[in-house]
């Protein structure tokens, strides 16, 4: 039995009281995000980050992990390969796609639940069920959001003869209850403020990683996807989402430069009157992993990208994005 617990104390001091504007502009930075959500210059309060129990070793059922309490939790990275090409594919192009605990905020975000996880040599079968807490640009973060998380994901960790792979399978179900949130989506404003009813959207998807030896360096695959359905208030709601991306590394060479290329795809909704909604749907993210700079997210959209990373040091590494 493992009891773990960790405090935090997140204090912003002189935000911009002035750099809030009204639509199309909005909030003019990250300082007037923090500040629209409490109108206060000066914020912060200490509230619990992670609080929970954890039952490892549990008599008759080996592999079994119980996690109950306050954690974080982020969607894909269940496991996590050893090889360690796989290793980086999880986390910087799988792992937070649709869940994350919104890491590059001040606060960031966690959840309050049960998570139980099966691992075996071979394969890991993970659930959870959760209330998410504010964080992420609301510093009070004590507060659960009135959402309802929950889900369920399959991992083949490998495969006896083929090469290094990670393939997975999930399902989330996402409730939202919040009754004062304006939905956004392409219907007029007031047509949404009189939309009071919830957000139920299950999400099914899986991703499949490999990596294999080709010539004097590595070839490596990547294949995600995600199918939603369900109600959007008043809406019936289905949309998806797919990334395919490619890479070679030369891992003997000095800096081990890797170059990548790949095409993420999102569904938009192109009409605001036939009762449907098609927009892709991200639940609760950690963006910025994939954005690097928080222009943009992978809902209603299509971004074909390259990539070039270089190791110059084993504690440094350098990435060089083009997106379109």
């Amino acid at each position: 039995i493992q009891f773990v617990a960790e405090g935090q104390d997140t204090r912003l001091v002189n935000l911009p009281g002035d750099a809030s504007l009204k639509p199309p502009q909005g909030n003019l930075g990250p300082g007037a995000i923090y500040f629209a959500n409490t109108h206060d210059r000066d914020q912060g309060e200490i509230f619990l980050k992670q609080g929970y129990f954890a039952f490892t070793d549990i008599p008759g059922a080996a592999g079994l992990t119980m996690t109950l309490g306050r954690f974080e939790y982020s969607d894909g990275l269940e496991t996590i390969p050893a090889d360690p090409a796989l290793a980086w594919l999880k986390r910087a192009r799988i792992g937070e796609r649709l869940v994350g605990p919104f890491g590059y905020t001040h606060v960031t975000r966690s959840f309050d639940g049960v998570r139980a996880a099966y691992d075996q040599p071979y394969w890991n079968v993970t659930a959870f069920g959760t209330r998410p807490t504010m964080g992420g640009y609301e510093v009070s973060a004590n507060r659960e959001l009135d959402v309802t998380l929950a889900g369920v994901a399959a991992t083949l960790k490998k495969i006896a003869d083929l090469p290094p792979a990670d393939v997975r399978l999930f399902y989330l179900y996402y409730d939202d209850s919040r009754d004062e949130a304006l939905k956004v989506d392409n219907r007029p404003r007031d047509v949404r403020l009189a939309d009071h009813k919830d957000l139920r959207i299950h999400t099914w998807g899986g991703h499949a990683l490999v990596v294999a030896d080709a010539g004097p360096g590595k070839l490596d695959g990547l294949l995600w996807s995600a199918l939603q359905a369900g109600d959007w208030g008043e809406l019936t709601h289905f949309a998806w989402a797919v990334a395919v991306e490619g890479g070679y590394q030369l891992p003997d060479v000095p800096t081990a430069p890797w170059l990548r290329i790949g095409y993420d795809r999102s569904s938009g909704d192109g009409d605001p009157n036939d009762g449907q909604h098609h927009t892709f749907f991200q639940l609760l993210p950690t963006a910025r992993i994939y954005a690097q700079t928080p222009f943009y997210n992978l809902m209603n959209s299509g971004d074909f990208f390259t990539q070039l990373i270089v190791k110059p040091h084993q504690r440094l590494s350098v990435r060089a994005d083009y997106h379109w």
